[in-house]
C-alpha cells in the first residue's frame, strides 16, 4: 500500500473534500491518503524535529489534528510521497510579467528568477527541509493553484495569447516551454516540483478553468460555506480529485 500525505495551507481543503469522495478509488489504487493543513500563512511556524513536521504553535497543532483526523504532527517517515500545496506555483507566469505583457525571456533570465523564487519561497523551503529529514520519502511541491480563468489577469492575458497575429502568443508558448525545462532540472534527489494537473488547465497552460474554482468552500471544520465570487485562487473538490489522480498517475 503506498501511503500519500498532502501538506498545505487553505489549499488542501480541495483534497481534503476530494478525498472524501474517493473512497473506492483509493482502495483500488491500494493507497492511504492523510492531509494535513493550517490556514493561511500559519504555517510558517511548522518545523522539523526528530523526522516530524511539528510546529511550537497551538493554533498550528490544532489544525493539522482536524484536518487530519486526529494527529497533531506529521511523521514524515510514515509516508512514501509527502505533497505540498502551498507558495507559489514556479509554474505560473505571473513571476515573469510586470504588466500585462509577456516579455522575451532569456534562458539566464529564467534561471536568476527561479533561483530567487525558490531562495525566497518559505513552502519550498519547508518542502526541501521535508526531504533532507529523510531521503526514502518522495516530496513533491505542487504549491498553490494557477489561478482562475476568471480573473481579471488570466482574462486579459487568455485574449491575448488568442489574437491572431499575435506575438503575444508566440512568447506566451516560448516561456511555457522554458519554464518547463528549467523548472524539471532544479529536481534534486527525493524533492522535486510538480506543475499542476494540466486536465485543469486552459490551453495556455498559465490558468485553471473557473470550472474548478466555482463553489470552493473555506477551509474550515464544517466546509459549508463556499469563497466570495471573487475569490479566482481557491479549488474545489473536482480540482482535489484531479491533483490526486495527477500525484498518483
Amino acid at each position: 500500500m503506498k501511503r500519500l500525505c498532502f501538506l498545505g495551507n487553505s489549499h488542501v481543503a480541495a483534497v481534503r473534500l476530494a478525498i472524501g469522495e474517493m473512497q473506492e478509488y483509493c482502495v483500488a489504487k491500494d493507497v492511504e491518503i492523510d492531509v494535513f493543513g493550517s490556514q493561511r500563512n500559519s504555517l510558517r511556524a511548522a518545523e522539523i524535529k526528530n523526522g516530524v513536521v511539528t510546529s511550537s504553535s497551538k493554533f498550528v497543532r490544532n489544525n493539522f489534528q482536524w484536518t487530519s483526523g486526529g494527529m497533531s504532527e506529521l511523521d514524515i517517515g510514515r509516508y512514501d510521497e509527502i505533497v505540498v500545496l502551498a507558495g507559489l506555483s514556479l509554474f505560473s507566469s505571473a513571476h515573469y510579467q510586470a504588466n500585462a505583457e509577456v516579455p522575451f525571456v532569456s534562458s539566464g533570465l529564467a534561471d536568476a528568477i527561479l533561483a530567487h523564487r525558490v531562495k525566497e519561497d518559505w513552502a519550498i523551503n519547508l518542502a526541501r527541509e521535508i526531504a533532507q529529514a529523510n531521503r526514502s520519502v518522495t516530496v513533491t511541491h505542487i504549491g498553490s493553484p494557477l489561478i482562475s480563468t476568471q480573473s481579471p489577469r488570466a482574462k486579459k492575458f487568455i485574449s491575448s495569447y488568442h489574437e491572431v497575429g499575435s506575438e503575444f502568443g508566440v512568447r506566451a508558448k516560448q516561456l511555457k516551454t522554458l519554464i518547463t525545462q528549467k523548472v524539471a532540472a532544479l529536481g534534486e534527489s527525493n524533492f522535486r516540483f510538480s506543475p499542476p494537473p494540466s486536465a485543469a488547465l486552459e490551453d495556455s497552460g498559465f490558468f485553471t478553468e473557473h470550472v474548478y474554482c466555482q463553489g470552493s468552500v473555506l477551509f474550515t471544520p464544517e466546509a459549508n460555506e463556499e469563497h466570495k465570487r471573487d475569490d479566482f485562487s481557491h479549488m474545489n473538490a473536482k480540482y482535489g480529485r484531479l491533483v490526486v489522480e495527477h500525484v498518483l498517475s
